[in-house]
């Protein structure tokens, strides 16, 4: 196995609920290099308090379960550019689907050997990307006819809204466009939030260019 390097001082946040899993990660990655700081946290408060002191962090390890339902952390992370590694039991549709909604291209198995894990962080510290390698078409499937029920669950006035969006129009263009005010689009936009399950405009654009949509037009 290649020994990981890690460059000087990185930061890199640990968020998962057990405190052994947190120490087994520490003391995998002490093993091949000491010059880095570690941050722990074990729920949805702890981590926004470290996203608040610690706004340069190179890279961000979390577990799906504190994620599910904390719209403040998936907002936090889909709006900065900041490496994520999500920690999952096991690859579903929901997770895959979570990442693509916040924009994570990186996944890893909490059932898998710390020393996998280590060899992920070391590829998304050098700007790769990490996936299981279980990672099966039918859950991708699964997930794409999920994103897509919800696409085609929008009216067209909807769609069409959506389709300025990608375009790159802000409210007042688009309400110029469909002779609507400002306060009509924003109404739009709540339902079309609502609709696909996503909580700002990052998401909503993270969720139509994501692998899942791939081939899928609004037309």
């Amino acid at each position: 196995m290649k020994e990981p390097i890690y460059n000087t001082s990185k930061k890199i946040l640990v968020a998962d609920k057990s405190p052994l899993y947190r120490q087994g990660v520490k003391i995998i990655i002490e093993t091949y290099q000491n010059s880095f700081i570690l941050f722990e946290a074990d729920n949805s408060s702890a981590i926004l308090s470290e996203f608040e002191r610690h706004s340069d962090l190179d890279l961000i390890i979390v577990d799906t379960g504190i994620l599910d339902h904390n719209y403040s952390i998936k907002n936090f992370i889909s709006n900065n550019s900041k490496k994520v590694i999500l920690l999952c039991n096991q690859l579903t549709s929901h997770v895959v689907e979570q990442a693509n909604f916040i924009g994570v291209k990186n996944i890893a198995l909490k059932k898998d050997t710390l020393f996998d894990l280590n060899n992920d962080i070391q590829t998304v510290l050098d700007g790769g990307c990490c996936w299981p390698l279980i990672e099966s078409q039918a859950i991708i499937n699964n997930a794409r006819k999920m994103v897509f029920d919800r696409i085609n669950n929008l009216t067209d006035r909807q769609k069409m809204i959506l389709s300025y969006l990608l375009k790159g129009m802000n409210n007042d263009q688009i309400g110029h466009c469909l002779g609507v005010s400002k306060n009509t689009v924003k109404s739009h936009f709540r339902n079309i939030f609502c609709k696909l399950k996503v909580t700002n405009r990052t998401q909503l654009v993270a969720v139509f260019y994501s692998r899942d949509t791939d081939g899928f037009s609004l037309s």
